[in-house]
């Protein structure tokens, strides 16, 4: 019968970080459990949970009295074990294998167990294609593209993390952000959404800078951050070729203009022109904020009901007249994770995309981001043609807006039945007329 004694601190810790990974909701009753194995010979507790995309397994030491394999309800448990006293914790599964009792200063537990029996094994590694790197590093590429992954279901590969090449990429369809990662990473991988938070918790218990990856099992990547191991999903399918082709003919190009502004100078008119969009967009208005560069002037400007701004930013700035329309909180999400204070973007035409990077941070980091193309009739932003020829909606009835009721019909034109009060009132045709069928 599993028996061992452990600090509270370590058991909560332990516990804790596996237990964001059972899933509380899922019809799989397995995946709200956490698995529990105790090992008397090495004096090693192993934890462990899955929900279907991510197997969490974390290991700390106890004094183990007994060896063993518990099946617990995370979501009993773990409020069970927080709200101990702090000191040594003795955890004891019963005689009939049907409790587990937990026992401190003064304090006593317990909690019903599951069948362990019935519990899904994690993927099988063997000899596979391990690479190794810094954990702070890999912690880093995340913190810098993980904003761009699609939040929405209809394209599930886009709301993956791409592993390729020695590089790292996200993108929601409108907006790509990459970083240059290790070259080791040689494998194309797309990992499920919840890899960066699995990273992460696992980063918190952490014994060293030491990340290990490996690609094994098909549908599977381990990731080994001792003391704790995560097997977390891939996705299936083809990455967009956005990530590659777009990218590479903007590269080619030279920008129409180049804004070199230091962030904080740009996130409060970002900041003020997302609440205005949210505003605008539940009056169906144009929300959009216009980004102008004006005789070496770089202008942020918006203009809605809720409210208005027109800011001058302080910034370097080279090349020729330009203006985009772009998605506030898009913009603010991408300088925000710069892995310097100073941003660079540089535009290509007004219905091109741009891209922000922070070329003197030494880190090869960017993000594209496509432009919001609205036709705007309005006095202050006609549509302009290509060739310069500003192209306004007619006000009066011409050969190319003819009213419904001058059209010409087969029957000939139409007449009026004016009743006592002046309304088109036609008479009902008698209903001997009907065809039947």
């Amino acid at each position: 019968m599993l028996t061992f004694k452990a600090p509270k601190t370590v058991i909560h810790n332990s516990l804790g970080m596996v237990s964001r990974f059972a899933s509380a909701t899922s019809l799989n009753v397995l995946y709200r459990l956490t698995l529990m194995e105790a090992d008397a010979e090495t004096n090693v507790v192993t934890m462990r949970t899955m929900n279907g995309l991510i197997a969490m397994r974390t290991t700390f030491e106890a004094d183990v009295t007994e060896s063993g394999m518990v099946l617990v309800d995370t979501t009993i448990f773990a409020p069970a074990i927080g709200t101990m006293p702090k000191g040594n914790v003795r955890v004891k599964e019963s005689k009939k294998g049907d409790r587990i009792h937990l026992s401190g200063v003064k304090t006593r537990r317990s909690a019903k167990l599951a069948d362990a029996g019935a519990y899904p094994a994690t993927p099988t590694f063997g000899d596979d294609v391990t690479v190794e790197m810094a954990l702070s590093d890999l912690l880093g590429w995340f913190g810098l593209v993980n904003f761009a992954a699609s939040v929405t279901r209809d394209f599930p590969i886009l709301r993956g993390v791409l592993l390729t090449k020695g590089r790292m990429y996200t993108s929601d369809g409108t907006r790509v952000a990459q970083v240059k990662a290790s070259d080791q990473i040689t494998q194309n991988v797309v990992m499920t959404p919840g890899a960066a938070g699995a990273i992460n918790s696992m980063a918190k218990l952490a014994e060293g800078d030491t990340v290990t990856i490996t690609y094994g099992e098909l549908g599977w990547v381990q990731i080994g951050i001792p003391p704790s191991t995560a097997w977390i999903a891939t996705l299936g399918g083809t990455y967009p070729s956005l990530v590659e082709t777009v990218i590479a003919d903007l590269e080619a190009k030279t920008p129409v203009a180049t804004v070199l502004v230091n962030r904080a100078n740009l996130e409060g008119s970002l900041s003020l022109a997302q609440v205005y969009a949210s505003a605008a967009r539940v009056s169906n208005e144009i929300w959009a904020v216009y980004f102008s560069v004006v005789d070496g002037k770089f202008i942020v400007h918006m203009e809605t009901t809720a409210g208005a701004l027109k800011d001058t930013i302080k910034c370097e700035v080279e090349g020729d007249d330009v203006e985009g329309m772009f998605d506030p909180e898009q913009i603010r999400q991408g300088i925000s994770v710069a892995p310097d204070d100073l941003v660079r973007i540089r535009f290509y035409g007004a219905v091109d995309p741009i891209i922000v990077d922070a070329p003197q941070s030494g880190i090869e980091w960017y993000v594209l981001m496509m432009p919001v193309v609205i036709r705007d009739y309005s006095d202050d932003h006609a549509m302009e043609a290509s060739e310069g020829v500003t192209e306004e909606l007619p006000t009066e009835a011409t050969d190319a807006v003819v009213p419904f009721s001058e059209k010409p019909s087969p029957e000939g034109p139409y007449e009026p039945y004016l009743d006592d009060a002046g309304w088109d009132n036609p008479p009902e045709e008698p209903e001997d007329v009907a065809e039947e069928f």
